[in-house]
């Protein structure tokens, strides 16, 4: 859930220069070993940019990139070795690249050495250094990090349990757009834990992280309209907001609790809200 392997589109073209010209420009430098612009290479390659899409021919560029000390060329033939995409999948390999990357101060490499700290994967499973590596991402700005650092402080995971850290943190990924630091949120209001106890403000969050199509917080916020916490009761709210959860792989069964929640409904409103999901187009990450 928390490997971010889709490799994000880095803005690297100058003010007033076009796709085109940044691609010309890095096609120039690249073979002379400028390590940004066989980066830049990559990214052409992988998403089309001024030449065909070829996942190959952007691995061979990022490999030169990272070879050359570029981070972001690092953190992108980590990811390919965490992922197996495109090469055979190699932890340890995934996190030497990392490591490389962290070394150099960069947030995404930091953020993913943590998670193999963590788990556990390439490395020797070590909670204190996942911690440290999160609080590095954290504190320049990456969400996910944010996200994890509260987790570490919830739970206790390689810092003393901390509920007033945690619940900061997990406003910071939340105030960031983190769907998972949203749902956090939301249970930390819930449960008063590090914040005053605040209903209304827990179905806030849940709401937050619904709308983007997340299903603890489609579950959460359904949920919240059955028990009519924080949220005026409204069954048919809450049917509709479990039907989505369900359609979006809810981890637990919800085949019952759809059952009593549809009992409480008309056959129209259960049919007007069953047509509206399964007619609802998914919302864009």
């Amino acid at each position: 859930m928390y490997f971010r392997y889709m490799v994000v589109i880095v803005a690297l073209v100058t003010v007033g220069q076009t796709k085109a010209e940044a691609f010309e420009e890095s096609s120039d430098l690249a073979p002379i070993g400028n390590a940004k612009a066989l980066y830049q290479m990559c990214l052409s390659n992988a998403f089309g940019l001024g030449v065909p899409y070829d996942w190959q021919k952007a691995i061979s560029w990022c490999q030169k990139a990272a070879d050359k000390g570029n981070a972001k060329g690092q953190v992108f033939m980590g990811r390919i070795y965490a992922s197996g995409n495109g090469l055979r999948e190699d932890q340890k390999r995934a996190a030497a690249w990392f490591q490389k990357a962290a070394n150099q101060g960069d947030k995404e490499a930091e953020y993913e050495l943590g998670l193999m700290y963590k788990r556990g994967k390439g490395v020797l499973q070590d909670q204190n250094k996942a911690a440290v590596l999160f609080q590095k991402a954290a504190n320049k700005g990456n969400a996910y990090a944010q996200y994890e650092l509260g987790l570490a402080f919830e739970f206790g995971n390689g810092v003393p349990v901390n509920y007033k850290k945690a619940a900061e943190w997990f406003q910071k990924a939340a105030h960031s757009g983190s769907a998972d630091g949203q749902v956090f949120m939301g249970e930390t209001y819930l449960k008063g834990n590090g914040v005053p106890q605040d209903d209304k403000k827990a179905a806030e969050w849940f709401q937050k992280a619904a709308d983007q199509d997340n299903s603890e917080g489609q579950f959460a916020i359904g949920y919240m309209y059955e028990k009519g916490e924080g949220v005026t009761r409204d069954n048919q709210r809450a049917y509709y907001w479990y039907l989505r959860a369900k359609k979006n792989g809810y981890s637990l069964p919800l085949d019952e609790l759809l059952k009593t929640v549809a009992a409480k409904l008309t056959f129209q409103q259960r049919l007007e809200t069953e047509v509206q999901v399964e007619n609802l187009k998914p919302v864009k990450q």
